[in-house]
């Protein structure tokens, strides 16, 4: 027949570390509250926003800057994490039976120098055994795991920091080309409705004309088709501005009806952003290349994947631990 075992058991285990504190931001990056939102500033937008700072407000309110930031926190814990390697392990454990199994009974009584000769083996009955244990572990061989888990977590961190100007970048980018976008629909917008200005007045002087019969009134057919022709274009106009509009609404993460006016112009907008770029393409490809994050990122992955051949291969190393136990039963 079998009997009933109950066993409850809490294990508390730790590593001496200093943690790095964790802060609201990553080199400038905001990162998110509690609930998943970005933290933004409470000062709103101004009404108006000059080019020269929209691209530090698309960094800082931009949830993708918060995700950056947020990777090399998690990169940094892994760094921590790979360190507790060194250092000592206490784990602390409590544990609670209640059993009615005659091997049980028999192992835990001697355990605890409660045995009582002329007990029945087959049938001893129930029993409660309250145990407390103290760990102490340390390591001190492993064939270098430990040190090439902890090199793998700090160029993981580098890894991290590339990754986070590479997003500095791309909004930067992505900024840059919205507001050429948004000065780019504004003329044709000013343009197509000048046009249909123009038009309007050639169609009041050709009514005239007509009017005094000196102008056919295939003329009048011929501007009023221009005049759809050229509302029709004001439309595409007005409504490619609003969609730069809201794509620079969601780069900024607020509403597209709570966008400031923009004050750009494209010859404003090449001096501020690209300034004294050589116009070479040679020496500008060569310092793409050298400069560029994905091109280091790639240098750092690389190094990260050898790291991680070399810690498999010491998996296979014997290991050397320091070890001792003290128990109260």
């Amino acid at each position: 027949m079998k009997k009933p075992l109950f066993l409850a058991s809490i294990i508390i285990s730790g590593a001496c570390s200093t943690a790095a504190p964790i802060t609201d931001s990553v080199n400038g990056f905001m990162l998110p509250s509690s609930d998943g939102a970005v933290a933004v500033s409470a000062i709103s937008l101004a009404e108006q926003i000059s080019e020269s700072n929209l691209v530090s407000e698309v960094l800082r309110r931009n949830p993708s800057s918060a995700q950056a930031a947020s990777a090399i926190i998690q990169a940094r814990a892994q760094l921590e994490l790979s360190k507790s390697a060194f250092r000592p392990h206490l784990n602390l454990k409590f544990e609670y039976m209640h059993a009615d199994a005659p091997s049980a009974f028999l192992f835990k009584t001697i355990d605890s120098r409660r045995f009582m000769p002329g007990t029945d083996f087959n049938n001893p009955g129930s029993f409660n055994n309250y145990e407390t244990k103290l760990e102490l572990g340390y390591n001190l061989y492993a064939g270098g795991a430990y040190s090439l888990a902890q090199q793998m977590a700090e160029t993981g961190v580098d890894l991290a920091k590339l990754q986070q100007d590479l997003v500095k970048q791309q909004l930067g980018a992505a900024t840059l080309q919205t507001l050429l976008n948004i000065e780019g629909a504004r003329q044709q917008f000013d343009v197509s409705a000048a046009s249909v200005e123009l038009i309007d007045a050639q169609i009041t002087d050709t009514q005239k004309h007509i009017d005094a019969g000196t102008t056919l009134r295939s003329d009048l057919l011929s501007l009023q088709a221009r005049r759809s022709e050229a509302r029709d274009l004001n439309l595409q106009a007005k409504h490619s501005l609003k969609l730069a509009e809201a794509a620079m609404a969601t780069l900024l993460n607020i509403s597209p009806l709570d966008l400031p006016e923009i004050n750009s112009s494209l010859d404003d907008l090449r001096q501020v952003y690209l300034g004294d770029l050589s116009p070479d393409s040679a020496t500008a490809v060569k310092l793409a290349i050298a400069q560029r994050p994905e091109t280091k990122s790639a240098t750092l992955a690389a190094n990260i994947a050898k790291l991680n051949v070399n810690r498999v291969a010491a998996g296979a190393m014997p290991q050397i631990n320091l070890f001792g136990q003290s128990w109260f039963d």
